[in-house]
């Protein structure tokens, strides 16, 4: 059950994005990112419920003591065609990773850490950006096409003694959209964040011989919840599952300092993709 979009296929970004807008003056953008763990995002769904709104009893929901993904770069896409999740019109990076020569190599970022120590980390910078109308963040783990071979994703939940890594299918995580839809202009300077709540993320069970290998748990009306990864104890008695969070956009003026304004936020729910 994941509620989080990952994307199997990259429409090429533009290169606008690679080499800065073409000429007619560019907005600015710079990438934030906000651990909202157990608070609500103001005028947003974030806290979104496990299982669809349903706590079954057989399954209680746990903490997340370590989330990390192998990010190469993040962006601003104008729209992505809902069948096969291409990008479709403009895309602007926001944030490249200073560190990946391949799909495999680039760090794992710990999303877990307070807001303050995930930026420090994140180091980014104000980039140019090509005016436009963008509805979507996506992060990529590809890398100029190359796919990731190894585990790109990692977490650690519940009584879990070290972390457990797995292939994020695709190139990347898709935001849910901005609503309404993010509109820059040339001159515009804006910080572009992303906000996730983990306090979902992690849910335990027992085991169902039904779904041994699966990352699934067993409602308590026998049907399986779907999850991303899971992993059993070694007692046999126990199963620990993860879903990759929500990841909401939002946009505010100035990059957020002293009189900023909100831009766009996401507050309806709407649909990641």
């Amino acid at each position: 059950m994941s509620r989080t979009v990952i994307f199997a296929i990259l429409g090429t970004l533009s290169a606008t994005s690679a080499c800065g807008p073409a000429a007619g003056g560019a907005a600015k953008a710079k990438l934030e990112l906000q651990n909202v763990t157990g608070a609500a995002l103001q005028g947003s769904t974030l806290t979104t419920q496990a299982f669809g709104g349903l706590h079954p009893s057989s399954i209680a929901v746990s903490s997340t003591h370590y989330f990390a993904m192998k990010l190469a770069s993040v962006y601003l896409a104008q729209d992505i065609d809902p069948q096969t999740q291409n990008n479709v019109g403009e895309s602007a990076m926001l944030w490249v990773s200073p560190h990946c020569t391949n799909a495999d190599d680039c760090d794992l970022f710990d999303f877990a850490r307070p807001t303050d120590l995930v930026n420090a980390d994140l180091n980014s910078q104000e980039l140019d950006v090509p005016p436009g109308t963008y509805r979507y963040v996506r992060m990529e783990f590809c890398y100029h096409g190359d796919m990731p071979t190894l585990p790109n994703v990692e977490w650690q939940g519940g009584d879990m003694p070290s972390p457990h890594g797995f292939i994020g299918g695709g190139c990347g995580v898709t935001s849910k959209e901005f609503d309404p839809p993010l509109v820059l202009a040339a001159g515009d300077s804006v910080a572009v964040a992303l906000g996730y709540d983990l306090s979902n993320a992690t849910s335990v069970g027992q085991p169902d011989p039904n779904y041994p290998g699966a990352p699934a748990l067993t409602a308590d009306d026998g049907h399986g919840v779907g999850f991303n990864d899971c992993v059993v104890d070694d007692a046999g008695t126990t199963k620990t599952c993860f879903t990759v969070p929500d990841f909401v956009p939002s946009a505010v003026a100035g990059g957020g300092g002293p009189g900023a304004r909100v831009v766009a936020q996401d507050d309806a729910g709407a649909s990641g993709g």
